[in-house]
């Protein structure tokens, strides 16, 4: 048996203590439930290595990924059993989906529902439920029930959050000729123009439609100076164009005063 010494002992003590047996290695173990189980925290039976079946009991904030300890359910050691270690797995689910404790569905209402309002049947985690629907409702506003969402590690629960999608039926004739012959609603898109120019989000960046793009600051200072070189030639192109133009009208000036000389002495 190993002896370890003592930290006070020493050689000269002359005691010491024999370390303690070691336990039996963990087993690992991998428990998938349902999401709507791991919302109610339900118990789940699991059967382990020794053919034992317990009911093992989620914690509160479980989520996907949480492992939980089962003390002695180990392997057989020296010093005792080892522990067993439990990895959760949630299941996904076809309309409930997590957000931190809350959860989120997308509940589909008519378009009647919709615009009269109404008690409409929805899915939660611990059964459906009647859920009122506000006249007047539209496309992705939110509902929420209070207390039916999961529950965090300080034993709070969260919300089930349902968002409305309006659901138009195809080639409805009734609903299409309705339509044709209404111009109600005003302009949903009202306002996001102005709004647009006045954010920063709405630009164009360099390069995109709508906006030439920006050259660096050298490309600026390099275009600048050949504008600048090109107006000065321009301007000195023009100054001797001014100037053989003022000398050709003082030689024509000069012609035609010899002219008014020559035609007067002539005789009529």
């Amino acid at each position: 048996m190993p002896i370890t010494r003592a930290g006070g002992g020493g050689p000269f003590g002359g005691f010491g203590r024999a370390r303690a047996p070691q336990k039996g290695a963990d087993i690992a173990y991998r428990l998938k439930v349902s999401f709507v189980d791991a919302a109610n925290l339900k118990e789940q039976r699991i059967t382990l290595a020794g053919g034992r079946t317990i009911d093992l009991k989620l914690p509160k904030g479980v989520e996907d990924g949480t492992k939980i300890r089962l003390a002695g359910q180990g392997q057989q050691g020296p010093g005792g059993k080892g522990d067993a270690i439990v990895t959760v797995e949630v299941a996904p689910h076809p309309h409930f989906s997590r957000d931190g404790k809350d959860i989120r569905l997308s509940l589909p209402v008519t378009l009647k529902e919709a615009v009269e309002g109404a008690k409409v049947r929805a899915p939660t985690p611990e059964g459906p439920v009647m859920l009122t629907v506000p006249k007047g409702s539209t496309s992705g506003k939110v509902l929420r029930l209070k207390g039916r969402g999961f529950t965090d590690k300080a034993g709070k629960r969260g919300d089930l959050l349902v968002t409305l999608a309006v659901d138009l039926p195809a080639g409805d004739a009734a609903l299409e000729k309705f339509v044709a012959g209404w111009d109600g609603g005003g302009n949903p898109r009202a306002g996001m123009d102005s709004k647009c120019r006045n954010s920063t989000h709405c630009r164009p960046k360099n390069g995109a439609s709508g906006s030439p793009p920006r050259p660096p600051p050298l490309a600026r200072i390099a275009s600048t100076r050949r504008v600048a070189c090109a107006s000065m030639r321009r301007s000195r192109s023009g100054d001797r164009r001014e100037l053989a133009r003022r000398r050709a009208a003082m030689a024509l000036s000069s012609s035609a005063k010899g002219g008014l000389k020559g035609r007067a002495a002539l005789k009529f």
